[in-house]
């Protein structure tokens, strides 16, 4: 397993790195073309559409990597199961487009409903395949797939919107995307559908894909429900800037986090009964983690006014004002998400939907107390303050399973929290001295360079944990669980 996770990690951190270079540049080329209300229109589609989607999965390829062994049929019934689902919920959605379009009080909403609900049987083609890929640790192909998919939708939505098909242009690169990673699946790992289907599968696999397929549907409207209120309350501009700064504020620790996930998951499921050594692995990663999300979402706080301005241009000027309030919540979440990596691969995903149903129902609380005071920003004020409640009492229920204590875990992320504070605060007051002369685009060089500088000279002077683990991971031929990293 050794030599799968370093091998995985290198080429999953790989895919990852292009990923966010080809997302970044896309989103950049499509937003100086595209208006905020246009994202925001594809926000509100995007609240019901994603959760048909979850739905459609069912959680059974998740199963499928958690399983210790699966034959063909497992394969070849999930494949099944998930294109049935997919195709109940793109009729279902066409059937209901004008009610929910009529939710947001925009009937030109209908339409894209409807197309878009295509994007269910596309994703669901490639759902079994690339939950094989996972299960025999293939990230090469992963990655290779995935990044070929992001280059065809990104450059078809692009070329739509500089042709002025506006909205309709990420509803391409949506469907385009889903077609591409499908089609690349099927054929990395050489297989094919077959009229191949047994019960005794679902009930074999439901125990777990059960809870995990309840917790999923919880905890998507835990995460989308501001989407939900932003859109409906304040209208499709102000949901379009919202939803922007929240994707910024994810997409550091969504890349880093998924990178360690992907790989975390099916080698811990090989080694599930081994819980001493899941610790030891648990608590490096998450010490790997620290140290790059903190800074990352740290250096977003202090450089949002130039990084949106660069990136997006001056109509995006209300994503800073969201980011600032939002870039701190990154830094909880990107350590609150790795409970995963203890929940499912040790089958727990009853206790996990436990403590779901609990953040849940605190999250929706939160936003309607937002709501209620009128304002988006508000909204966000009381969805950072609630992420900040919850945080401690939620992590140790899941640590509890794995016998770690806090103060293991405080003690490896102490580093590099109280590093990148420094490093934000030295490049808070290198922002203030900038000549008022210089460009967006020049300023965010100068801080972001300075802030990397500063960061790793304060994590070598210091010599932190975590970049040992690191530098393990990247030059030793040890596995992650070695004395050696």
């Amino acid at each position: 397993m050794k030599g799968r996770f370093r091998s995985g990690l290198y080429w999953v951190a790989f895919g990852r790195l292009l990923q966010l270079a080809i997302q970044i540049s896309s989103t950049a080329a499509l937003s100086w073309m595209l208006s905020p209300g246009d994202y925001g229109v594809m926000a509100m589609v995007a609240v019901f559409t994603g959760f048909a989607t979850m739905l459609a999965d069912g959680g059974f390829n998740s199963a499928l990597v958690q399983r210790r062994e699966t034959t063909e049929i497992h394969t070849q019934t999930v494949f099944w199961i998930n294109l049935g689902t997919s195709v109940l919920a793109a009729v279902t959605t066409c059937l209901i487009a004008p009610f929910l379009a009529r939710f947001f009080l925009a009937p030109t909403l209908t339409p894209l409903f409807r197309i878009i609900s295509i994007n269910f049987v596309l994703g669901a083609l490639g759902g079994a395949p690339g939950a094989m890929l996972e299960k025999r640790m293939q990230f090469r192909a992963i990655a290779l797939n995935l990044n070929l998919a992001l280059m065809v939708s990104g450059a078809l939505g692009v070329t739509l919107a500089f042709y002025g098909a506006g909205v309709w242009s990420l509803v391409a690169q949506s469907l385009a995307f889903s077609a591409t990673n499908s089609l690349m699946r099927c054929w990395s790992c050489r297989w094919r559908p077959r009229l191949v289907f047994d019960l005794r599968v679902i009930r074999d696999l439901l125990g777990f894909s059960g809870n995990f397929y309840v917790y999923n549907s919880i905890n998507y409207w835990g995460r989308n429900a501001d989407n939900l209120l932003v859109g409906k309350f304040f209208g499709a501009a102000i949901l379009g800037s919202y939803s922007r700064a929240y994707s910024l504020m994810l997409l550091p620790m969504s890349q880093i986090n998924s990178v360690v996930s992907q790989v975390l998951f099916p080698g811990f499921s090989s080694i599930q009964d081994d819980r001493n050594r899941i610790k030891r692995i648990y608590l490096k990663a998450i010490g790997v983690v620290s140290l790059l999300t903190f800074p990352m979402m740290m250096g977003l706080e202090v450089v949002a006014a130039p990084f949106v301005n660069t990136l997006y241009g001056g109509k995006w000027s209300d994503v800073v004002l969201f980011i600032k309030i939002l870039a701190p919540v990154g830094v909880l979440q990107s350590i609150a998400n790795t409970v995963g990596w203890i929940y499912l691969p040790l089958g727990k995903t009853k206790l996990m939907l436990y403590v779901s149903v609990i953040v849940v129902i605190g999250q929706i609380i939160a936003f309607w107390i937002g709501i209620k005071i009128g304002s988006a920003m508000a909204l966000a004020v009381c969805y950072a303050l609630f992420n900040l409640i919850y945080f401690y009492p939620s992590m140790t229920i899941a640590w509890r399973i794995l016998d770690i204590r806090p103060s293991e875990v405080f003690s490896i992320l102490a580093g590099p929290f109280f590093s990148s504070l420094a490093m934000g605060a030295v490049v808070y007051g290198l922002g203030t001295s900038i000549p008022a002369a210089w460009s967006p685009w020049e300023a965010l060089l100068a801080l972001v360079g300075s802030g990397v500088v500063f960061y790793v000279a304060v994590v070598c002077l210091f010599r932190l944990s975590a970049a040992n683990t690191l530098l393990a991971l990247a030059f030793s031929k040890a596995g992650p669980g070695d004395d050696a990293s």
